[in-house]
C-alpha cells in the first residue's frame, strides 16, 4: 500500500466516522449502507424532523466535517416498490450506530 492511499483511507476514515457520530447523536440510529473512498450511503430515520431540517443541519455542518457533495432525500415510493419486490433480499447495512444516551 503506498503512503499516499493509506493516508487518503484514514482521512476518509477519521472524518466519515465523526459524520457518522454526529448523526446517530441527532436521529439515535445510522446505517451505513454502502462506502468507498470518501463516498459514504446512510441511512437514518426521518423521526419527527423534515427533510428541510436534515438538509439545514448537514449544510450548516459540512465544512466542519469537509464535505464537499452531499444529498438528503427520503424513499421514494420507487425505492418502497422495489423493496416489495425483492422482498427476500434485503439491503443490509454495512454497519449499524445505536447510541443510546439514557444510561
Amino acid at each position: 500500500m503506498r503512503l499516499r492511499n493509506f493516508i487518503e483511507y484514514v482521512y476518509h476514515k477519521t472524518y466519515g466516522i465523526k459524520i457518522i457520530d454526529a448523526l446517530a447523536r441527532e436521529f439515535a440510529s445510522v446505517d451505513v449502507l454502502s462506502h468507498y473512498g470518501g463516498y459514504y450511503k446512510l441511512r437514518c430515520p426521518r423521526n419527527e424532523k423534515t427533510i428541510g431540517s436534515i438538509f439545514g443541519m448537514v449544510e450548516s455542518r459540512k465544512e466542519e466535517f469537509l464535505i464537499s457533495e452531499y444529498s438528503v432525500s427520503q424513499t421514494t415510493l420507487e425505492q418502497i416498490f422495489q423493496t416489495f419486490a425483492e422482498a427476500s433480499i434485503e439491503e443490509e447495512a454495512f454497519w449499524s450506530f445505536d447510541l443510546d444516551y439514557s444510561n
